[in-house]
Parts: C-alpha cells; structure tokens; sequence
C-alpha cells in the first residue's frame, strides 16, 4: 500500500482539507500512476509545502512542491 501526504514545511502538519483522486492504492514493482489532490493553498503554503509518499515495502520520500498558479 502507498499513501500520499501533503504536509506544511517546517510544521509538518497536513494540509487539510485534502480531496485526492485516490489514495492508499497498491502498485506492482515498475508499476506508474498519476494522481491529483485539490486543497485551498491559501490556508496550508505560508512556509512551503512538502509530498510524502511512504508505505509498505516502499523507501519513504519527501519533495517540496509547487502549487499551481504560483510562480
């Protein structure tokens, strides 16, 4: 099982409300998929915003990310 969170930077609080495609989902070794997650950026990127993805049988990683809109 992989699981997705969008967490504050330096906080490392959830960014919430989050509404995703999917998550918790199960992939096969080579396996790709997309998803999309939807959230007021408002509220939750006043000191940046950080993915997590981690799971069973999976190496947990961490990337800052960009929201849309913003340059």
């Amino acid at each position: 099982m992989v699981h997705l969170r969008v967490a504050k930077g330096s906080s490392g609080e959830d960014a919430a409300p989050i509404f995703w495609d999917d998550n918790y989902v199960s992939l096969m070794p080579r396996e790709k998929r997309e998803f999309s997650a939807r959230f007021e950026s408002d509220k939750n990127h006043g000191d940046g915003l950080v993915l997590t993805i981690d799971g069973w049988n999976v190496v947990a990683a961490s990337s800052p990310i960009a929201v849309e809109g913003e340059r």
